[in-house]
Order: C-alpha cells, then sequence, then structure tokens
C-alpha cells in the first residue's frame, strides 16, 4: 500500500511540473526571500544551476555579462546553486558571496537546492520537463532560456558558455519575440 501511495505521489509531482507554468513556479533568494517568478512575465528569463568548485565556475563572469549586455532589452539572469554533482559544499548565502567576490555577480542567486534525482527542485523539474532538449541535467552550468511568454525555447549544456554565439543567437531570438 506504501509503494502505490509513493508511486501515486511521484505521478502527481509530475503531473504538476507538466501542467503548471513558468509564473506559478516558487523561489526564494540565496538569503532565504522569495522570488516571484510571476512578476518576471514579459521579460526574457536565464536559469543556469551553478556550483563554486567546477571547471565551469568561471562562466558567472559570463552570465553576469548576459545580464549586463541584455538587461535594457528586458533579460534577467538566475543562478541556482546545486550540490547535485559534489562541487557545491557553500550553504546558498555564502555562494552567493564567492559570486560577488570572485566573479563580480549581481544577478540573483537562488537558494541551494537539488538540480536532478528525486528532490530536484520544482523550477528545474518544469525546466527539464518543458525543454526543447530533454533529459536530466546533466553537469553545473547547464543554461534555459525562458521566452517573454514562459515557455523554455533553449537549453544548453555546460561545455556550452553564455559568451559563445550559439547561446547569444538564442538568447537574442528570444529577445526579439515579442
Amino acid at each position: 500500500m506504501l509503494k502505490k501511495i509513493l508511486l501515486l505521489t511521484v505521478a502527481l509531482q509530475s503531473l504538476s511540473a507538466h501542467s503548471s507554468d513558468f509564473y506559478s513556479l516558487s523561489a526564494k533568494d540565496a538569503r532565504g526571500k522569495p522570488v516571484a517568478l510571476d512578476q518576471l512575465r514579459g521579460k526574457v528569463v536565464v536559469v543556469a544551476n551553478t556550483a563554486s568548485k567546477c571547471g565551469y565556475t568561471p562562466q558567472y563572469r559570463d552570465l553576469q555579462k548576459v545580464q549586463d549586455s541584455y538587461r535594457e532589452q528586458g533579460v534577467v539572469v538566475l543562478g541556482m546553486p546545486s550540490n547535485s554533482f559534489n562541487q557545491e559544499d557553500l550553504e546558498a548565502g555564502k555562494a552567493a558571496e564567492f559570486c560577488e567576490l570572485n566573479y563580480g555577480v549581481t544577478f540573483t542567486i537562488l537558494e541551494k537546492a537539488a538540480v536532478k534525482g528525486a528532490e530536484v527542485h520544482p523550477l528545474f523539474k518544469y525546466l527539464v520537463a518543458k525543454a526543447p532538449e530533454g533529459g536530466a541535467v546533466e553537469w553545473n552550468f547547464e543554461k534555459f532560456i525562458i521566452d517573454r511568454t514562459g515557455q523554455v525555447v533553449a537549453r544548453f549544456r555546460s561545455s556550452v558558455a553564455p559568451s559563445s554565439s550559439e547561446f547569444k543567437a538564442a538568447l537574442e531570438k528570444a529577445i526579439a519575440q515579442k
């Protein structure tokens, strides 16, 4: 009986990840303050899972450049620290401080959370389910682009930097769609 209840719970959670929209999701910033995703309507949002001890950690700098370069065009960057790959041992507040001090990050750093597995944060459950390229998050610094209507329009694995022409083209396409 317990096994059936667990399976039903997992199925309902999966269904809710597929049926909700981006703006109905909730998150908290690194200091525990709620981040209202519904206030991002009309914005182009870039979400990345991050870690302070990863070979891709310098992408923080590129993500900040995206925020700075495209802010006037309605782009918002969100980073979610995760220890899903055992490369983030800092608590969320300390991870945010690390980003600010070492990479000049001013974009929003969210609470530390799992981005894969049984405890995956609802935001990443949604992003993975709705991304054009499916499958679980494979490593740190995967990036998702959400258009002005809340649709996940692009996904980039860790090896594609935010400074790459491929990423910029997808971002600019999302910006151009009004």
